[in-house]
């Protein structure tokens, strides 16, 4: 419930950022980058899916016809119940909160048994998607050694970085990016 509260905290902000919603009746609504004709036309979407490498999103009208639209006018996608989807090269990436640092995450099932969380990030809600690994921040933050320096110290060897911090209710991660934004590391590495 706290994820759905977080999630709605960020619609604001992609407002902001010139994204424009298209209201549906049915299951999801698009999120539209910058002022895109479209989304006067766009009602309801029943389904919608990335046809991958020819750029195009194919999703359902409410009479389930197909239609087409270019992903490069796609930011995302919000479902009824406020889960978030960026679109990013043709996946469908489950935005889990923190416009600063945003979090994403995408399941793999190697089969019917198998699931697996993958975690990703980006620097703010419109930058490039990485893997959530010390390779990637390191090459997203060299020239922020403050932060680096205290993902560096703040995870013990044992934590993954997609660990979540209860004390700051968000993934540590995004926690130690705020601490360093407000300059209060050593307060909060104190308490960890």
């Amino acid at each position: 419930m706290k994820e759905k509260l977080k999630v709605f905290k960020l619609l604001p902000v992609l407002s902001l950022m010139g994204m424009f919603f298209v209201s549906c009746q049915s299951q999801m609504t698009l999120i539209y980058n910058g002022n895109q004709a479209e989304s006067n036309t766009l009602t309801t979407i029943r389904k919608i899916k990335s046809t991958g490498s020819n750029g195009l999103l194919v999703y359902k009208d409410t009479n389930n016809l197909n239609k087409t639209i270019p992903q490069e006018n796609v930011w995302g996608s919000m479902e009824n119940n406020g889960v978030v989807h960026r679109l990013y090269k043709g996946k469908f990436y489950l935005l889990k909160g923190s416009a600063e640092l945003p979090i994403y995450t995408i399941n793999h099932a190697e089969d019917a048994k198998t699931q697996h969380t993958h975690f990703y990030f980006s620097k703010g809600l419109n930058g490039d998607i990485y893997s959530l690994d010390w390779q990637n921040i390191n090459l997203a933050f060299s020239n922020d050694r403050e932060f680096l320096n205290l993902v560096k110290n703040g995870f013990k060897w044992h934590e993954d970085y997609s660990s979540y911090d209860r004390l700051s209710d968000t993934y540590k991660i995004v926690a130690l990016y705020k601490a360093c934004e407000r300059f209060n590391h050593k307060k909060y590495l104190n308490n960890i």
